[in-house]
Formats: structure tokens, sequence, C-alpha cells
């Protein structure tokens, strides 16, 4: 008798968050040159890179500071509300 392979079921976190905010989390992704990338609630900047370089890089790109533990969704959220505020957007709501 032949054994049955066990088949591994893969489960996604949640992603309410990240497709209220689609339009901004695209952004967040353009930005770090992962455009193509699968993103969840639970998805953060460090999935992505840690290289200091490249943070201060994408700080520049979406012009407010960013953190490796950031969650790409909150990035989105300061995205959505840097607009809002007419490009004026610099608190750190972190500290």
């Amino acid at each position: 008798m032949e054994k049955r392979k066990k088949i591994t079921k893969i489960e996604l976190a949640e992603n309410d968050k990240i497709e209220l905010l689609r339009k901004y989390v695209d952004e967040v992704l353009e930005a770090l040159d992962h455009p193509e990338a699968l993103v969840t609630n639970e998805s953060q900047v460090w999935n992505f890179t840690s290289d200091k370089n490249e943070l201060k890089r994408l700080s520049k790109k979406l012009k407010f500071s960013v953190d490796e533990n950031d969650y790409i969704w909150q990035l989105a959220e300061r995205c959505k509300t840097r607009e809002w505020d007419g490009d004026s957007y610099i608190a750190d709501d972190r500290k």
C-alpha cells in the first residue's frame, strides 16, 4: 500500500487593513521596489529590508521616517495622512 503525502495547508494572515489602504499600500510597495509583493496586516518593512541606507532612501521617497519594524499598513496610513495634509505631514507618531 502506498503512503499518502501529508498536504500542508498555508493560511494567510488577515489583510483587511491592507485592502482598506490599497492605493497607499501600492505606493509603499513601489517605494520598496517590490510592487509585486503579497502583503498582509502582519507584513513589516524588515520583510523587505533592514539595510540602514535603504531605510534612509525609503524615508526620503515617502517623505517621513521609516523604521524596519513598521508595518506596511502603518506606512500606508502615513501616506494617506500626508496626502490629506497637503504633503505637510512630518510628525513621527511612533514616539
